[in-house]
């Protein structure tokens, strides 16, 4: 990491080791469904001890919420007596949660169920992208058939019998230790492995920074980066107008990532043991878990002028030339080491404290 430190020292962090629970199923009757994944039993929300669920609860303190069932009583009730699989939850219209939390937990329900989960629907907000539905199609091979979707604002949905699977990774706000079996279900997709001619790729977001469901995010210096990795061999991709095989074969056949930190770059879940993922602002630790998880090597550029902050969205930040010349330099750097050195390249730099 490069931080925003007097010293302008780069650093490494450790990905400390964590017991991750059991993954596994729960099942309960009558539940609740409505809004954003907000769900309760017998009048009292069921928390998961994850940071998912965990944001529900905080929006269900925030009485002027836009989908908050408890200040804006549903006007519809509507009954689903087939057996139910509850998967999602904040964040549903955006693309990493998708692959770190939403998905991997309908893999648990397979795994644990076998041939009897195809008795089961999966409720979804109507304004759900139709994405998600593709997506869960080919990884998870469920038929749009077997969706049952609802309004988010005005329905309140019943599951008679609902199933609701646990998530793959330890979920506590700014931890996700990843489960696993995470890395053997996204193993099985592409050819891992495979020999290929591999290249340099640089993720751009030109056409995501006002149109993304999540944070909005403007990175002012992004040209200025594109520029400077194609003058570096970098090819400039946009892996959101490529199909999900296209987008799977894209980070295989990559051996360096790079990209500004988001959902996008969660994608590196299907790049091979050595690859190297590096990413310039907004840093939290979830590349680098997923790195720690699939064998990889992660770099964040953590050091960047705030133009606009959070409270007034769109958040803005640049970056120098002089620091991103830096980053390239140092992706060169670690490109070069085999694992070994890397570890050794790694442990030289490391810092006590956050």
């Amino acid at each position: 990491m490069l931080r925003d430190a007097p010293d302008d020292d780069w650093k490494a962090e450790q990905v400390a080791d964590c017991l991750v629970g059991p993954i596994g199923c729960s099942f309960l009757r009558d539940l609740e469904l409505s809004g954003s994944g907000y769900l309760f039993s017998r009048g009292r929300f069921v928390r998961e001890h994850v940071n998912i669920s965990d944001v529900a609860l905080r929006w269900l303190g925030q009485p002027d919420f836009f989908d908050n069932p408890l200040t804006q009583p549903r006007k519809n009730r509507v009954v689903i007596n087939e057996p139910t699989l509850l998967v999602f939850g904040p964040g549903s219209s955006i693309y990493g949660h998708w692959l770190l939390d939403f998905m991997p937990r309908i893999v648990i329900a397979q795994q644990l169920l076998g041939a009897a989960l195809d008795d089961f629907v999966l409720p979804l907000p109507s304004d759900t992208p139709a994405w998600v539905v593709r997506m869960i199609h080919l990884f998870c091979g469920i038929e749009p058939a077997r969706f049952r979707y609802y309004a988010r604002h005005d329905d309140i949905v019943v599951c008679t019998r609902a199933c609701i699977p646990s998530y793959a990774h330890s979920g506590r706000r700014g931890d996700y230790i990843l489960h696993p079996m995470m890395r053997s279900f996204y193993a099985r997709f592409g050819n891992p492995g495979a020999r290929r001619t591999k290249r340099r790729i640089c993720i751009s977001r030109r056409d995501q920074e006002r149109q993304t469901l999540g944070t909005w995010r403007i990175f002012e210096t992004r040209e200025m980066m594109e520029r400077m990795a194609l003058a570096r061999g970098y090819e400039i991709v946009q892996p959101e107008l490529m199909s999900f095989p296209e987008q799977i074969e894209l980070f295989r056949l990559a051996n360096c990532i790079l990209g500004e930190h988001g959902s996008g770059m969660h994608a590196a879940v299907f790049a091979d043991p050595g690859t190297t993922v590096a990413t310039v602002g907004a840093w939290n630790r979830h590349q680098f878990n997923i790195a720690a998880a699939f064998e990889q090597r992660a770099i964040c550029m953590n050091r960047y002028r705030v133009i606009q902050g959070w409270d007034n969205l769109p958040f803005r930040f640049s970056a120098t030339e002089d620091d991103l010349t830096r980053l390239f330099d140092m992706i060169d750097k670690v490109q070069g080491l085999a694992p070994s050195e890397f570890a050794r390249f790694a442990a030289a730099m490391m810092v006590s404290g956050p």
